[in-house]
């Protein structure tokens, strides 16, 4: 978001970095407010008579209608300013429903040329649903340039591709994944898991284990018994045997499954 914001200086941002304290109305609301204040000194908005009433959902709709009509009547007073962008960070730390009400609302009644910023480490707040969002998601391009700025080194013809596909391109998932196979040296080793029962399936060794997620990532795709050995084993550590090894490697998963 600094990188973003640092990118585009002719735009006014107005900065809210939210803590759980905010979960309050009239405390979320007074924090927007003086940050609003600080980018446009000639923003005023006075809470003095929300904080008497008792009915906290007509709140909401008055608050944020009548922030909008003060942010709207101060852009217009404002010649410097013909655009302004709200960045509310750490969104995750409101768990209230009357603030994400009076977020809803403020959506609802945002002047033109007000824009928000959100973000937020846990899932989108329920009422973004409603709203056309713009698609953040990354390209496929995007993906596999991550990879490379990553050094991920996976023995996986496509793996970016399939890593775009699996996250519809949603950065936090691709990071994920992408930490996840640098740490276990590019190697797909998955936990599976029986989708009916969530019980997890006990395997013989951990190459087994591996294999089964890597059969899972690719299908439909069909691997050949030398693409299998080249993804599973590095070529120093190669089993002379390779094909009868992977031979028993395929048995071992047979029985493994034969109970499900």
């Amino acid at each position: 978001m600094n990188e973003w914001k640092a990118e585009q200086p002719e735009i006014k941002k107005v900065w809210y970095h939210i803590s759980y304290v905010d979960n309050d109305l009239i405390v979320f609301m007074e924090y927007l407010a003086v940050a609003v204040k600080r980018q446009m000194p000639g923003f005023c908005f006075a809470l003095d008579s929300y904080k008497e009433m008792k009915d906290e959902r007509y709140v909401c709709e008055r608050m944020g209608a009548e922030f909008c009509q003060e942010l709207e009547k101060a852009i217009e007073e404002d010649p410097d300013t013909e655009s302004l962008i709200l960045m509310l960070d750490d969104f995750q730390e409101i768990v209230t429903d009357r603030v994400a009400e009076l977020m809803e609302n403020i959506l609802k009644y945002l002047p033109e040329g007000v824009r928000i910023f959100m973000s937020t480490k846990g899932a989108l707040p329920w009422f973004t649903d409603r709203q056309k969002l713009e698609d953040l998601a990354f390209d496929e391009e995007e993906t596999r340039e991550l990879a490379e700025k990553m050094r991920l080194q996976v023995k996986m013809d496509d793996f970016s591709s399939w890593v775009w596909e699996y996250t519809e391109g949603w950065p936090a998932g691709i990071m994920f994944i992408y930490l996840y196979v640098r740490q276990n040296q590019g190697r797909m080793d998955f936990g599976i898991y029986l989708l009916e029962t969530g019980e997890k399936i006990s395997w013989r060794t951990k190459k087994a284990r591996e294999c089964v997620a890597l059969l899972l990532s690719q299908h439909p795709k069909h691997l050949s018994r030398e693409e299998l050995l080249f993804m599973l084993w590095d070529e120093e550590e190669m089993p002379k045997q390779e094909v009868a090894n992977l031979h028993n490697l395929l048995s071992s998963i047979r029985k493994s499954l034969l109970p499900y």
